[in-house]
């Protein structure tokens, strides 16, 4: 089976399901070389041959050695955060340039798998604060969120974070703004189809200390589209 994770971070997706069978092709991409280096490195540590590709979602269709190749993709973090100074009125476009691009290097019958929160829970907990703690090589690391919340589930949400681990204390000063557009699980399975896919299967969980509700949406491509 052939395996993508993409934007891969750290190659925690890949890394996992790599470990699971002998016979998996594995390739990670992101558009940030840092992260790119760290998900290789990990993967290569698992005895795990890789391939890699710098580049955002929407210019995966460019890179022709894996047009229609793999029969899986993960595509975390993608289906809510306003990178940078991207403006709310440019989400949706943004969303299915995406998604297209994850389209193009799966196979027909291929897998996306699409990480999302669960912004008509999250919106009704309303929290001031979460946290989270995960170990990677051998370190525990933490990560604390402070929430503000937009007026309605389809608006602008901000989160400021801050990460640290064991070894160090909390350096207030580094921190983080992160933007979220809401959007319900029918406005996204609207935007899915937009981008020529159908859902068919669905996964609701909670995850952290806080138990935060998050949905992984399975989609394939949809027959009926172009």
């Amino acid at each position: 089976a052939s395996i993508l994770d993409a934007p891969c971070g750290t190659g925690c997706y890949a890394g996992v399901t790599a470990n699971m069978g002998k016979d998996f092709y594995v390739a990670v991409s992101d558009a940030s070389p840092d992260m790119l280096t760290h998900a290789i490195a990990r993967l290569t540590r698992q005895g795990h041959a890789v391939d890699s590709h710098q580049a955002k979602l929407d210019q995966l269709k460019g890179k022709q050695e894996w047009s229609n190749k793999f029969d899986l993709a993960f595509v975390p973090n993608v289906a809510s955060e306003l990178f940078g100074d991207m403006p709310e009125t440019a989400y949706e476009d943004h969303i299915i340039a995406s998604l297209t691009g994850v389209k193009s290097v799966l196979k027909k019958d291929g897998v996306a798998l699409i990480d999302a929160r669960n912004w008509k829970e999250t919106f009704e907990l309303h929290w001031k604060e979460t946290s989270r703690s995960n170990a990677h090589d051998g370190t525990i690391y933490h990560a604390r969120y402070d929430w503000n919340f937009g007026r309605k589930i389809d608006g602008v949400h901000t989160v400021r974070t801050q990460f640290w681990n064991e070894h160090e204390g909390v350096d207030k000063e580094n921190s983080n703004v992160i933007r979220f557009a809401g959007r319900t699980e029918k406005q996204l399975e609207e935007l899915f189809q937009k981008a020529g896919f159908n859902v068919v299967d669905k996964n609701n969980e909670t995850r952290g200390i806080n138990d935060e509700p998050f949905t992984t949406f399975a989609l394939k491509i949809s027959k009926n589209y172009g």
